[in-house]
């Protein structure tokens, strides 16, 4: 294709775009006085159509949203289509939303799965089974970032795939969030994606493969789908997250795949606020010390499994050292009392006190709110106890759950669709007394109910053959990026540690950096030296499920000792090295003492 030709077709392109977005603007200006309109009329004490108008205000409101993302961003595919049983060809677009008035359609709709397809035959599926077929004449490719197009492609009949316009522009992290798009997404994900909802479904694969980000366009795609949209709604779908940092990642990823109002939380959370205990501090592993921890977590465990005659109580500290002094020892009681001083509970605790609350009445309650209208006219809000259940859950890293606590989520799945998503691979866990097997939770999932992948796409070449230098089983693509090599240094104390990081920090970098640790105790003198917004320190449980930049690993010894307490402990070591590794994107660096 000749130069001309590339310019007439991104001209044209350009002109498109323009035009789009000066429409997409019109109707983001028509909706705004409505919106005031219902603002004003829900401010008013009472109103015999208050739900109506609440209704309609909700759907305005989320209709401008819409717009407002589709005016930054309109398309990302063009198809000009032969429809057998029509005349004239077609131009369709396919976008994160729909426009149906301007022949935009959404990633989620049926005919969107052509737009993997090469120009030629095509055939898809309605929601109602009716196969439609034609031929693709032309697809073209784009990135439009903020109505500017960055990259443009096409192919056709014609011609084979040429490449129009590219921008020069590289993609900085200035956050937790990556440009995880839909338009980035690959057939073979498109089709995991939309498989069937009702049951549960097993998403797998090395740090790093996309696992999390598929089951997140998953939610996506259940909540937007002509074909099940009716039988999921945002308020009661759940996302379980590991911590407050993947909270804060996964909160921002829904909106921009047009999800809003579901709950993104962490299982600490979710099991306070049905306890209702939420002033009560949390923490994953109370005791720094290995051996000493692991035997405390032993015997908890053992309570844990033996809960069948007790009744919750107001204060549940005595509740659970009544339970506990018959499994912990003095020293370990101990400990409990230092529990109990500094408010604090872990995941064995909160474990058993929600089985205790559910053998109360056989399943978890939650309050509901309704309203209801008093002779005077006014509306007034009341609550109730109502059995808790979600047409969707959705449990990352489940590797490093609880089989109870497992067991406790699964009880609030609605039998209607029994759709549970688990993301996590059993091989990379990094707590202990964790679910061993998924036959122990009653799931076996077939064939088609679970995918592995093997993709990894994060890390540089020079991280990946280091992790693979120290016995982890990864296989190297032939396309990874190019990279800085892993540095390792002995250092005597966390000050030399400090001032070797301070030293290997560029002045002035925005890129995100990682301090991690194996216990939080450790980062107590790194917390008050690196006090920049952009410097994140975190236990590598903590840091699972996220990315830097740069990650220092700092005190990491203890992983790469294998004289560690238990074989289990061993393998938990193991895991959190490999987590640890694969959170740096492009540099890593690892400290250990110079004994």
């Amino acid at each position: 294709m000749d130069f001309l030709r590339k310019e007439e077709l991104f001209t044209e392109a350009k002109s498109h775009v323009e035009k789009i977005c000066a429409e997409i603007r019109s109707q983001i200006q028509k909706l705004s006085p409505l919106i005031l309109k219902l603002e004003t009329a829900l401010k008013r004490p009472s109103s015999d159509d208050r739900e109506i108008d609440e209704a309609i205000y909700n759907q305005q409101l989320e209709q401008r949203q819409i717009f407002y993302h589709l005016e930054k961003s309109p398309y990302f595919v063009r198809c000009d289509l032969q429809f057998n049983n029509e005349k004239k060809p077609k131009t369709v677009y396919f976008s994160k939303f729909s426009y149906r008035d301007q022949s935009i359609y959404s990633w989620v709709t049926p005919i969107a799965s052509i737009r993997f397809n090469s120009p030629g035959n095509f055939v898809f599926s309605s929601k109602t089974g009716k196969i439609t077929k034609g031929i693709i004449l032309r697809k073209d490719n784009f990135m439009i970032v903020d109505k500017k197009i960055l990259f443009m492609a096409t192919e056709s009949l014609a011609y084979p795939r040429n490449l129009i316009y590219q921008e020069h522009f590289t993609v900085k992290k200035t956050d937790f969030i990556l440009p995880e798009i839909v338009e980035q997404m690959e057939k073979a994900q498109d089709k995991i994606i939309r498989a069937h909802h009702a049951g549960s479904y097993l998403i797998s694969g090395p740090a790093g493969s996309g696992k999390t980000t598929l089951a997140f366009h998953r939610i996506a795609y259940l909540l937007q789908s002509p074909d099940t949209e009716k039988l999921y709604h945002p308020q009661n779908v759940i996302v379980f997250v590991q911590d407050q940092g993947t909270r804060h990642y996964f909160s921002a990823l829904l909106p921009e795949l047009g999800i809003n109002n579901v709950q993104v939380t962490t299982f600490d959370e979710w099991a306070k606020k049905l306890l209702k205990i939420p002033q009560i501090n949390f923490c994953s592993v109370f005791i720094d010390d290995e051996k000493i921890g692991d035997n405390y977590e032993l015997n908890k465990n053992k309570a844990l499994q033996n809960i069948d005659s007790y009744q919750m109580e107001k204060n549940v500290f005595d509740l659970l050292y009544r339970i506990y002094s018959v499994y912990l020892d003095l020293k370990q009681l101990q400990f409990f009392n230092q529990q109990i001083k500094s408010n604090t509970l872990d995941r064995f605790d909160l474990a058993i006190l929600l089985k205790i609350k559910k053998q109360e009445k056989g399943e978890l309650f939650y309050q509901a709110s309704s309203y209801r209208r008093m002779k005077n006219g006014k509306m007034k809000r009341f609550f109730l106890d109502a059995p808790l259940k979600y047409s969707l859950i959705v449990i990352d890293e489940a590797e490093n759950y609880l089989k109870e606590s497992l067991t406790l989520i699964k009880s609030c799945l609605s039998q209607q669709t029994k759709s549970i998503v688990y993301v996590g691979d059993l091989a990379q866990q990094t707590l202990t007394y964790t679910l061993k097997s998924w036959q122990d939770i009653q799931e076996n999932f077939t064939e088609n109910r679970r995918v592995v992948l093997q993709k990894m796409y994060r890390n540089t070449k020079q991280i990946l053959t280091y992790i693979v230098s120290l016995g982890y089983p990864i296989e190297l693509s032939n396309n990874l990026r190019e990279g800085k090599k892993v540095q390792e240094y002995l250092t005597k104390n966390i000050d030399e540690e400090i001032a070797l990081i301070r030293s290997l920090i560029p002045s002035g970098t925005k890129n995100v950096i990682g301090i991690l640790t194996r216990y939080e105790s450790y980062l107590q003198k790194f917390k008050i030296a690196f006090p920049e917004n952009n410097i994140h320190l975190m236990t590598i449980n903590e840091a699972q499920g996220v990315e830097f930049d740069t990650v220092f690993l700092v005190g990491a010894d203890v992983l790469f000792s294998p004289s560690a307490n238990s074989a289990e402990r061993r393998k938990i070591n193991r895991d959190l090295l490999y987590v640890a590794l694969t959170r740096a994107m492009n540099e890593l660096y690892i400290f250990k003492k110079n004994s």
